[in-house]
């Protein structure tokens, strides 16, 4: 006798046809595009003072994000420059795989002293931990308590199927624990705190 593991009232089965609907609804053509609930959007500007970048965007979720500038997907967010206060959300259906690039482009305009601040928010995924972890061992983690319900262009929220981890680079460290750790707990690097 075999055992349907995927019965249609599994939370498995659920996770499954989700998974299918995005994938039909993604090779359809149909926007991909997932916005950050204004919530964490503050959180961020309150905790940097300021959203002066956002490098992957576009006009609708700029209406929330409200950043002094933003790139959409025709400016190419990886090939600029980017300066100030930089709030990333960055995509993932359409550059899958991409996140590490992502990561590893926020760590670097942020070692070189043009991204004052960032925080970055992403899936939790084992495909990018390398670039994560060097991201995360120059600021703080937040863990996340709860998956994230995200906003379509349409308005319709959107839970993904991993958790959300929330990353900060800054000198404002203080500030990023008290407006974050009310969405997860914060966490901060040992090797930063006790040396190797």
């Amino acid at each position: 006798m075999q055992l349907d593991l995927l019965s249609s009232s599994s939370p498995a089965a659920s996770v499954v046809a989700t998974r299918r609907k995005r994938k039909q609804h993604f090779d359809a053509g149909e926007s991909s595009e997932w916005y950050t609930p204004a919530a964490y959007i503050e959180a961020a500007r309150s905790a940097m003072g300021g959203i002066d970048l956002d490098p992957a965007s576009c006009s609708l979720a700029n209406e929330v994000v409200r950043a002094a500038r933003f790139f959409d997907r025709a400016a190419n967010g990886l090939q600029q420059p980017w300066h100030g206060r930089v709030w990333l959300n960055p995509p993932y259906s359409d550059y899958m795989g991409q996140a590490a690039s992502w990561a590893a482009k926020l760590l670097a305009e942020y070692e070189a002293g043009r991204a004052s601040q960032a925080i970055m928010l992403v899936n939790l995924s084992t495909s990018y931990q390398p670039a994560m972890q060097s991201v995360a061992s120059a600021g703080l983690v937040c863990m996340v308590s709860h998956r994230i319900r995200f906003y379509t262009a349409n308005g319709q929220a959107e839970r993904p199927t991993q958790a959300n981890v929330i990353y900060y680079l800054g000198e404002r460290r203080r500030q990023f624990i008290e407006l974050f750790k009310s969405f997860g707990v914060v966490l901060s690097p040992a090797v930063a705190e006790y040396g190797r």
